[in-house]
C-alpha cells in the first residue's frame, strides 16, 4: 500500500507501507513496516491486541467483545511503561438499542485499581421501540458521583425536565431534594412565532429544593436572538422588557464577505425593547447615555438615546 502527498512548494513524496504476517505461534503477529525504516507489530494474544513499536516493549493494548452482527459490546484499552507495567486503563461497555441499530455507551471506567472512576448512562428502553422517546437518555451518573435524570414529552419528544442531584441526594431522590430545570417551548416575545429552532426551550425554570431561583428566557426570530434573565417579580407576567431584567440581544447580519453579529448586553435597571426594523434592522429603547452605535447593515448609524426615546436605524 502506498500513498503520496505534496507540500506547499509542490514537492511530493511517497511513503510505502508493507503489511506482512510474522508469525502465528505462539501469538498472531502482524507487521506494518514503512519505507522510512520504522515498523509496528500488532500482536494478538489471549484475546488482546498489543502494539509493539519495534523496541520490544508492548506499549498499548486493546480488547473488545462483539455480538454476532459485529456490534462492539465491550472494549478495553491500556498503556504500558517500558517495563510492561500498566500506567493507564480505560474500559467501556455499550447498549444496543433494539430496532434502531444504534449503539449507546453504558459505562466508561478510567484509571487503575481503587482509583478508577466510572461514568454510567441509562436509556428509555422500557418503552416500545416505536415510541418517540425510546432509547433517549434517561439518566447520567458521573464518575465523581453527580447525576442527572431526564424527562420528555410523550408527544413531541422534547425534553421537559432535568432533575440534577444536590448535595448527597440519591439518584431516586424526590424533586424537592434536587435542582430541577423545567423547559417551556411557548414563545413569550411578540416577534418570536416559534418557527426558528422550535425545539429550543423558550423558558427555563430553575428550582432548588422546590424554590424558584432563576427564570431564563430565549426569543428567536429572523437574524435575532434575545436572551433574558427575568427578575423574580416578572416570573408571572413574563415582562421581557422590564428594566429589572438582565437582557442580551444579538443581531446576525450579512456582510460582503460573510456574516457578522452585533450584541448588546443590557444590565438590570435599564430598558431595551427589541423589535424588527425592516428585514434586518433594529429599533429599540435604551436607558443609556447618548452615543453612536452602528449595528449591522443599517443604512445610518444608530443613536442610543435616553430612556423612553425611540432608537431607530
Amino acid at each position: 500500500m502506498a500513498c503520496s502527498t505534496s507540500n506547499a512548494l509542490s514537492e511530493s513524496w511517497t511513503a510505502t507501507y508493507t503489511v506482512s504476517l510474522q508469525s502465528t505461534n505462539p501469538a498472531f503477529r502482524l507487521r506494518v513496516a514503512a519505507s522510512a525504516g520504522w515498523h509496528e507489530d500488532f500482536v494478538h494474544s489471549n484475546g488482546w491486541w498489543f502494539v509493539d513499536r519495534g523496541d520490544g516493549a508492548l506499549a498499548e493494548a486493546w480488547q473488545g467483545i462483539e455480538d454476532e452482527l459485529g456490534h462492539i459490546l465491550t472494549n478495553q484499552y491500556q498503556i504500558f511503561d517500558i517495563y510492561g507495567l500498566p500506567i493507564f486503563a480505560q474500559s467501556a461497555t455499550y447498549t444496543l438499542l433494539e430496532g434502531t441499530g444504534a449503539r449507546a455507551p453504558s459505562t466508561r471506567t478510567t484509571g487503575l485499581g481503587a482509583e478508577a472512576l466510572t461514568n454510567r448512562w441509562f436509556y428509555r428502553t422500557d418503552l416500545p421501540t416505536n415510541h418517540i422517546n425510546y432509547g433517549k437518555l434517561a439518566m447520567v451518573v458521573h464518575d465523581r458521583g453527580a447525576w442527572e435524570r431526564y424527562e420528555y414529552d410523550a408527544t413531541t419528544g422534547r425534553r421537559t425536565k432535568t432533575i440534577a442531584c444536590f448535595g448527597n441526594a440519591a439518584t431516586n431522590a424526590a424533586e424537592s431534594a434536587c435542582r430541577v430545570f423545567e423547559y417551556d417551548y411557548t414563545p413569550f416575545h411578540p416577534m418570536d412565532d416559534g418557527s426558528v429552532q422550535p425545539d429550543s426551550p423558550r423558558l427555563t425554570y430553575e428550582t432548588l429544593k422546590g424554590t424558584l431561583v432563576s427564570l431564563q428566557g430565549l426569543a428567536l426570530w429572523l437574524s435575532n436572538r434575545v436572551d433574558v434573565r427575568f427578575h423574580p417579580d416578572n416570573v408571572a407576567t413574563l415582562d421581557y422588557d422590564d428594566p429589572n431584567n438582565l437582557l442580551t440581544a444579538t443581531l446576525d447580519f450579512a456582510l460582503p464577505n460573510g456574516r457578522g453579529t452585533k450584541t448588546i448586553a443590557k444590565p438590570m435597571g435599564s430598558s431595551l425593547n427589541i423589535q424588527q426594523c425592516g428585514e434586518d434592522q433594529w429599533k429599540h429603547l435604551a436607558g443609556r447615555a447618548p452615543q453612536i452605535d452602528p449595528i449591522g447593515p443599517c443604512l445610518h448609524p444608530i443613536t442610543l438615546l435616553p430612556s423612553t426615546q425611540a432608537l431607530k436605524c
